[in-house]
């Protein structure tokens, strides 16, 4: 019950944040953020190319285990940042926090807090490459599964069904 309860959590918290992400970038005319629509072929690549990957990393995973474990910390680290800044920002105009400019980086203005909740996932992320925990380790896998929805459209149910079959053949491999 826990496991489809958290699936469908995720599943409408994703969606959720995506509608909101996609009004974001019409209201701000940020064409850079735009999702990507996937097709057949790209769609069909996903699979493929993890499985690739899951290989290389069983066959190398004593050469290459440091910098995947580096690409999955800074993966972790962006998707946290994305998933709660919204909250944070709803939390700043309900309490009426004034929150001035900090700096301005990558074309894009920075606010403490925004740096303050930086540090704070930064925190999470490296707490968890000392713990381990799993809890973490699940939180860390819902904000990626968020910003993965919220980035990514699907654009007919053929393609969907296809990409979901593939990564059950995935799971299984």
């Amino acid at each position: 019950m826990t496991l489809i309860v958290m699936a469908v959590a995720v599943k409408f918290g994703s969606a959720f944040r995506a509608l909101n992400h996609g009004k974001e970038m019409e209201r701000n005319g940020d064409l850079l953020e735009a999702p990507i629509t996937l097709d057949m072929s790209q769609a069909l690549m996903i699979p493929v190319m993890s499985s690739c990957s899951l290989l290389l990393m069983f066959y190398l995973f004593s050469s290459v285990s440091q910098l995947l474990t580096a690409f999955t910390a800074i993966a972790s680290v962006s998707s946290l940042f994305f998933w709660l800044s919204p909250h944070v920002a709803y939390l700043k105009s309900q309490f009426g926090f004034a929150d001035p400019f900090l700096s301005q980086c990558c074309s894009k203005s920075f606010t403490r807090i925004q740096g303050l909740l930086l540090l704070a996932c930064i925190f999470i992320v490296a707490t968890w490459l000392v713990s381990g925990h799993w809890i973490l380790n699940n939180f860390l896998g819902i904000s990626l599964c968020v910003a993965f929805v919220s980035h990514v459209r699907l654009p007919n149910i053929k393609i969907c069904a296809m990409f979901l079959v593939c990564l059950f053949v995935y799971d299984i491999f």
